[in-house]
């Protein structure tokens, strides 16, 4: 019985863990990757997921894993709320202004928003003219970071009357001199574009960054789980809170996008900066976005560009950027030797920061046990 036992529990261990159902391509160069993406949903509980890779600017890997709601699998093309990841098309549509001279990084980002209805400037903290627009996208302008009293997470409030609330009290910091990560500097973000555009913050990023990219079908999310947007997922909670209940519309620009691995590979192929693939925006706008900030020190190897996270190396950067709501978990790396990927989950486990770390470190991992890339482009079968 002793030596029977182990093999037993280990055929129920076998038998009683998940088995995902793989959508897409199968690439046989890319195993790891689909070893990797689905062991990391068995040990966190994850029902769906969906990856994608870009190497060299070809799309070489799109698939989607699990289940995206009851009796639905997903497919690369299923949908997916991106949560953070929406500051990077933010970034975009902000250097896109500046690109067509309707807007400047270092100029003071309250001259964007005086002409807006119902903002009030007289009990202003005098820092606030300080604020500049490159401050508001490294997350440096000193206003409201994300923590328990994050304002973006008010269910009723919107974001015009957030930051009008927030006018009239101090910022936390001098502008500049530190790092905050702040949902509500996106939102102050997104008035702007509003402001500066003369269009609804979603009108203008899909006509000048989105559309450009054909990538023009993705959208802004909403809260109502009875409707959902098209080919979207369901999500799940595994950290206690309710996906669904909260307001969606305000995270707009902070984290209000709803895409597939497909779209985003796409977009953010063309914004990465190397010449495999032509960028959007300009060579000299795209210098911008990697830059260390001011008050960063000069030997510092990672800081926060222009919405995203750089990390120094010796034989390039890397950028990246993760997402996390209620039911959501996002990562979006651009590796140093022009490799990209995208991977979406459909839950947030209460231990979040272990599961992106996990995330992070298993697709390095899938990455370096490439052995060989296919040459195929599945971006032209788009």
């Amino acid at each position: 019985m002793r030596r029977i036992a182990p093999v037993f529990f280990i055929l129920l261990s076998f038998l009683s863990s998940p088995v995902f159902a793989l959508t897409g391509k199968s690439v046989a160069e890319l195993n790891a990757f689909d070893t990797h993406m689905q062991d990391l949903m068995k040990r966190w509980n994850v029902p769906g997921a969906a990856l994608a890779v870009v190497r060299k600017g070809k799309l070489v890997l799109a698939r989607g894993y699990g289940a995206a709601s009851s009796g639905q699998e997903v497919q690369p093309y299923s949908r997916f709320r991106i949560a953070s990841l929406s500051k990077l098309i933010t970034a975009a549509a902000i250097l896109k202004l500046v690109e067509q001279d309707k807007l400047k990084l270092d100029k003071q980002a309250l001259l964007y928003l005086l002409d807006l209805p119902g903002l009030v400037f007289d009990q202003t903290d005098r820092r606030w003219w300080d604020v500049t627009v490159r401050h508001l996208l490294q997350h440096r302008a000193g206003v409201a970071t994300n923590d328990d009293q994050d304002p973006m997470f008010n269910t009723t409030a919107s974001c015009h009357s957030i930051v009008k609330q927030y006018l009239s009290q101090p910022l936390q910091h001098n502008p500049g001199e530190h790092y905050l990560y702040s949902n509500f500097g996106y939102c102050v973000l997104g008035m702007i574009i509003q402001t500066v555009s003369g269009q609804s913050y979603e009108n203008y990023v899909r006509s000048n960054i989105l559309e450009p990219a054909n990538v023009g079908s993705m959208y802004l999310g909403g809260s109502n789980k009875a409707r959902p947007g098209e080919h979207e997922v369901e999500y799940y909670s595994r950290d206690g809170q309710d996906p669904y209940g909260f307001n969606m519309h305000n995270l707009a620009a902070a984290g209000g996008w709803v895409a597939s691995v497909k779209e985003l590979a796409r977009l953010f192929s063309l914004l990465d900066g190397f010449d495999s693939r032509a960028d959007m925006l300009s060579a000299k706008l795209m210098q911008q976005v990697p830059l260390r900030p001011a008050a960063v020190e000069r030997h510092a190897e990672v800081w926060y560009g222009l919405g995203l996270g750089v990390r120094q190396r010796v034989d390039g950067q890397n950028w990246w950027h993760a997402g996390s709501l209620p039911g959501t978990r996002a990562l979006y790396v651009r590796a140093f030797d022009d490799t990209l990927w995208v991977a979406l989950f459909n839950s947030r486990h209460k231990d979040s920061d272990a599961m992106l770390n996990d995330i992070d470190q298993s697709l390095w991992r899938a990455r370096e046990e490439t052995r060989s890339w296919p040459q195929h482009d599945l971006f032209a079968a788009q």
